[in-house]
């Protein structure tokens, strides 16, 4: 088989020559017989993102650095159970062992390319145009609660908002997490500190010796109820948040990248709301035969602007537009700057 592209997740368009650059997210698929209801329904997400280029074959080649190093060690670990299946296995239920140390990015695509599973699901991925993704990440708003803090509802504290916005109020509601998990630390490790204290002297009172002191059971349950409660507080689910998988589960004692790590993930999160707002599942990319079908992918582009503009057309006319909304807004803009593109082109090669 000769040379072949992969697509794009997100708009089925094949990283062909010159658009190599990508985006790349772990998946593993599920199977179930069940229909789907949610975008992510069909997956496990892999919660952090790699920079990559296409250069063929089905292959990638990921951008080194701490974040790959990360993601591939984390999938390692995902991995370490053991891995079954693929084209040439005679048997679902026989495991492969992982040589984790020595576990690199060819040896994922391999597993990619041979069907293999594991505990998670089917080890697969999604590719994103980097540009796509890039666009989605700095252009796409949705509507919420602009500052989360605030409790009671104010009309003024709702609109929409970008990435930027998304970004901070997670910040600030990492910060009071962690400031609530704290203050429930110190509680209980006062009522341990009392509790232990009041034991040890009942102990020692009885003339034993103060070395064989051992905590009796309702001071593991304060700490064990401690441990609980910070994981709630913590690792609260949200809409969505059991699609993916948490790199603190996976390897726990491996220590994260700190604020580049947080950045990370929380692209991924934008990105994965996108892709619910748009009504797209999470889809693995495939392979994308040998050419690029520009004239079909026109067809596709002008069936979605055909959409749209029927939507603002309709919004207008029946009064669902909101006071500001514009009838071509910067979206729009766009595309009639790419097509302006085109018309200077056509200018170019009639002149030549």
């Amino acid at each position: 088989m000769g040379s072949f592209f992969i697509n794009c997740a997100v708009t089925r368009h094949p990283f062909c020559d010159g658009q190599e650059d990508a985006v790349l997210i772990p998946i593993f698929v599920n199977y179930s017989s069940e229909r789907p209801v949610y975008m992510h329904d069909n997956c496990s997400i892999f919660p952090l993102f790699v920079n990559a280029k296409y250069y063929d074959y089905g292959q990638f080649k990921i951008e080194e650095g701490p974040m790959s190093d990360r993601v591939l060690e984390l999938l390692a670990n995902a991995l370490k159970d053991g891995v079954r299946g693929g084209r040439r296995s005679k048997s679902c239920e026989n495991e492969d062992e992982i040589d984790i140390e020595n576990f690199d990015w060819d040896g994922f695509f391999e597993m990619t390319h041979e069907n293999k599973s594991c505990s998670y699901g089917r080890i697969s991925y999604v590719a994103i145009h980097k540009k796509v993704f890039d666009r989605i990440i700095s252009d796409y708003t949705i509507y919420g609660q602009l500052d989360t803090s605030v409790n009671e509802y104010i009309p003024d504290n709702y609109g929409y908002y970008g990435f930027e916005q998304f970004l901070s109020e997670k910040i600030k509601l990492l910060a009071a997490k962690k400031a609530e998990a704290a203050e429930i630390t110190k509680d209980f490790d006062e009522r341990m500190s009392v509790l232990t204290a009041k034991e040890l002297a009942a102990h020692v009172s009885k003339g034993n010796d103060k070395n064989t002191f051992v905590p009796s059971n309702d001071v593991m349950m304060l700490s064990f109820r401690r441990d609980m409660k910070i994981n709630e507080i913590l690792n609260e689910p949200n809409y969505g948040e059991y699609a993916y998988l948490q790199a603190n589960k996976i390897a726990p004692d491996l220590p994260s990248l700190g604020d580049e790590e947080f950045l990370n993930a929380k692209k991924v999160k934008f990105f994965s709301i996108f892709m619910a707002n748009i009504n797209m599942p999470w889809a693995e990319s495939v392979c994308a035969g040998q050419e690029c079908d520009t004239d079909g992918y026109k067809i596709l582009r002008n069936c979605y602007a055909d959409l749209t503009v029927q939507s603002v057309i309709d919004n207008f006319e029946k009064g669902y537009a909101n006071e500001g909304d514009k009838v071509i807004d910067k979206n729009d803009e766009i595309l009639i700057s790419l097509m302006d593109k085109l018309k200077q082109l056509e200018i170019d090669v009639k002149v030549e």
